[in-house]
């Protein structure tokens, strides 16, 4: 027996699975996107900053307030000045536009592989056979292939708009907070007039309070936006290394997925400066070959620490090299390779003890604690150590604020993919959780 219908009870609404749902890279490219739109990498000095400071000025100050508004109108309409703030924003018009295109081409890819899968259904419906099984999972990964892309091409749009959004928004700030420090600064200036001069030391104590507290919050505001524009950076990063990953996929045969370009982890080398290694590396004894480069044991060479004596690691991967020399490790950076294109060499060589012949190692620090950064980044160190016979990844997940449920989950679809896709998986994935705790996958 149903019950009565009721206006007031909302019935379900299903509805079958988006095109695209359960197509890994997709999936990912969409966690991307909700990751951007969601703002989380705006730096929480600007989360909501600049809004309340009219108000509150006004009714404390109005003569100053209306000064105020009246200067921040001058620094846009007067040509030298509004440059000086377009150089901090850039050009509006110009972000808008590349904003434009990229929603377009998100569009248009959409467009395409919808077409393609109504074609496949419609115009091919009657064929039979082996070739025309092959023909549909051809066409069915080149449809899910147009979504990941048309997908990605909408996150490059929402970095875009996200950055020039928040860049726009701290243009704005610095310009009040520009336009009320000179409005005071005339406030001050009057009142030294109207004192004739009796109350110049106290003004000159309140310019010096202004203008410090000023150029300090400004300072901070230019900081988060750094710190923000690097941490959506890092999604654009892990982006990268999906569509890449995929391009690799598609273009060999089989479908075997190779080697990712770095999304948000360590893949440069560089030299700190002298003085930034000094007392903190081994020095080097003389030996016919590269600890470095060479799998071979060390014998009575072999002691624990980080032996860098040219300071190759930089920071975050010193960082790192660090924690496996206190876990009585030897540690040897691995030389760059310029002169060898898509060649990504692996950090370092890590030695358990005299007998040990090294493992190649390849650090990696996360810049955004979620599981598609831990997947990419474990793909990513794969398929470069798999170019140099195997070898292991420890992933930093300290700056981050790794978990150990998020780090397994990560993993997990870093496994799931790799057999999906015939990628290489490092032989051990290390991880270094938010309180130094080493957690040890599988």
């Amino acid at each position: 027996m149903t019950a009565p219908d009721n206006p007031l009870v909302a019935e379900p609404v299903r509805s079958g699975p988006s095109p695209g749902a359960g197509v890994a890279v997709l999936e990912d490219v969409r966690e991307i996107h909700t990751a951007v739109r969601s703002r989380e990498w705006v730096d929480a000095t600007l989360a909501g900053a600049g809004g309340a400071l009219d108000g509150l000025v006004l009714a404390v100050d109005p003569f100053g307030s209306l000064l105020q508004f009246g200067i921040a109108w001058l620094l846009e309409q007067v040509e030298p000045f509004a440059a000086a703030l377009d150089w901090l924003a850039g050009d509006a018009a110009r972000i808008t536009a590349h904003v434009r295109t990229w929603n377009d081409v998100a569009a248009a890819l959409t467009a395409e592989a919808d077409g393609l899968a109504v074609a496949v259904r419609s115009e091919v419906a009657g064929w039979s056979g082996a070739a025309a099984g092959a023909y549909r999972v051809w066409a069915a990964d080149r449809e899910a292939e147009l979504r990941m892309l048309g997908a990605a091409a909408g996150v490059v749009a929402a970095i875009a708009e996200g950055a020039g959004g928040l860049v726009g928004a701290v243009r704005l700030m610095v310009r009040d907070a520009i336009a009320t420090v000179v409005a005071r600064l005339v406030v001050y200036a009057a009142e030294v007039a109207a004192t004739r001069g009796l109350a110049l030391p106290v003004v000159i104590g309140q310019v010096t309070t202004l203008c410090t507290a000023w150029a300090a919050r400004i300072s901070d505001w230019l900081k988060a936006l750094v710190d923000s524009v690097r941490r959506l950076l890092s999604r654009s990063d892990e982006l990268n290394g999906l569509v890449d990953g995929a391009r690799r996929a598609a273009s060999r045969p089989g479908g075997e997925n190779g080697g990712r370009s770095d999304p948000g982890g360590d893949t440069g080398r560089g030299s700190d400066p002298a003085g930034d290694r000094e007392g903190r590396s081994a020095a080097a004894p003389a030996r016919d070959f590269d600890a470095g480069s060479e799998r071979r044991p060390l014998g009575g060479d072999f002691r624990s620490g980080v032996e860098d004596a040219e300071g190759l690691f930089v920071d975050k991967e010193r960082a790192i090299a660090d924690v496996l020399a206190a876990e009585g490790r030897m540690v040897h950076p691995r030389r760059r390779v310029d002169d060898v294109t898509g060649l990504s060499n692996p950090d370092a060589m890590v030695r358990a003890g005299p007998d040990d012949p090294g493992v190649v190692t390849e650090f990696k620090t996360l810049e955004s604690a979620s599981s598609g950064s831990v997947r990419a980044n474990i793909l990513t160190a794969g398929g470069q150590v798999g170019k140099h016979g195997g070898g292991d990844v420890v992933i930093d997940g300290r700056p981050s604020g790794l978990t150990e449920e998020v780090a397994r989950q990560g993993f997990a679809r870093a496994a799931g993919q790799a057999r999906q896709h015939g990628s290489d998986m490092p032989e051990h994935v290390r991880v270094i959780l938010a309180d130094g705790t080493m957690l040890e996958l599988p």
